[in-house]
């Protein structure tokens, strides 16, 4: 997979996370992203690597310094592997998003693998039957044994990514090589069936441990949403009690949240310096009054912006 298809297939499977508006940037002059999108009014961009090591933080750069070139309210990585510490630390510092073993199903050779024998061997199945057909007085166990010699090979051929067909194609198979060795006829096709079984237990074995890493990539990406709506509740909830104390329209630009759980906003609002700092005030006292165990910081930052730090409290549980 080449970058850029790795760009479409993470545009394709945003679209099944709920992303919409979703577009490409223009190639090498991304300005460190790839893809924009936006989910429920909070616009995104995406930068994505499709690495063979770990991603460093050049990334998470890129991504940051493209949010900001483009407006947009918040950044992530995408990666097929994993990310390294510094990459790790500078996207706490910075907001940005990291979401690793973000991939698709490893398909590959395991199903060119096992397609290939199947269809020799359904050739030479078919072969055997017809032969067994033009004699005299055909024998009926033998057709009946190469009846499921052929279901085993039609089914492994299609089904090479099912895995119910690739367990009914098991069974055909031993229902095959067993009477065939018994009867001691068509000892070389059984061969032949006896490793079309092998290939496709493997690719059974493979096919579930697809499953079971997709399962945990949709559960991980679920539990990412969840957190980043909490988030997104909580920093409304923030907004609403800023407008109620500063008297004036407050918007929320950006949001961070540190490792030790201190939520960051950033507003902008129509409010004065020491309107800010009267609004810190009464918004800690109210707090202490209702036993919540969370502080808030308000730094005036110039012009119409400010910040707001929700630190909580560890004296109070």
């Amino acid at each position: 997979m080449t970058g850029t298809e790795y760009e479409r297939w993470c545009a394709q499977e945003l679209a099944k996370l709920g992303y919409k508006n979703i577009r490409m940037t223009k190639g090498s002059h991304d300005q460190g992203i790839d893809l924009i999108a936006s989910d429920r009014g909070i616009s995104w961009g995406f930068q994505c690597k499709y690495y063979s090591s770990p991603v460093g933080n050049d990334a998470v750069q890129q991504a940051y310094a493209g949010m900001t070139y483009y407006g947009l309210d918040r950044a992530a990585v995408l990666t097929n592997m994993t990310f390294t510490s510094p990459a790790e630390t500078l996207a706490e510092e910075t907001g940005v998003e990291l979401w690793e073993s973000f991939k698709p199903g490893e398909d590959t050779d395991a199903s060119v693998i096992l397609r290939i024998p199947a269809v020799i061997l359904l050739i030479w199945t078919l072969y055997a039957f017809f032969v067994s057909l033009e004699q005299p007085q055909p024998d009926q166990r033998e057709m009946t044994v190469l009846a499921f010699a052929l279901l085993s090979s039609a089914s492994a051929f299609p089904g090479a990514k099912k895995s119910g067909a690739l367990i009914f194609s098991c069974v055909c198979a031993l229902l095959f090589i067993v009477p065939s060795l018994a009867m001691r006829a068509h000892t070389g096709l059984a061969a032949g069936f006896a490793v079309l079984l092998v290939l496709c237990l493997i690719r059974i074995t493979v096919y579930r441990k697809q499953r079971m890493m997709n399962e945990y990539r949709d559960e991980k990406e679920e539990l990412k949403k969840l957190i980043r709506n909490t988030r997104e509740r909580y920093a409304e909830e923030i907004r609403i009690h800023l407008e109620d104390h500063l008297r004036t329209q407050v918007s929320v630009t950006g949001i961070q949240e540190k490792k030790d759980g201190t939520l960051v906003l950033s507003c902008t609002s129509a409010a004065k310096e020491n309107e800010i700092a009267l609004c810190e005030y009464t918004l800690n006292k109210e707090a202490e009054y209702e036993k919540t165990p969370v502080r808030f910081a308000l730094t005036y930052t110039g012009g119409r912006t400010f910040t707001v730090k929700a630190v909580r409290n560890p004296d109070q549980k």
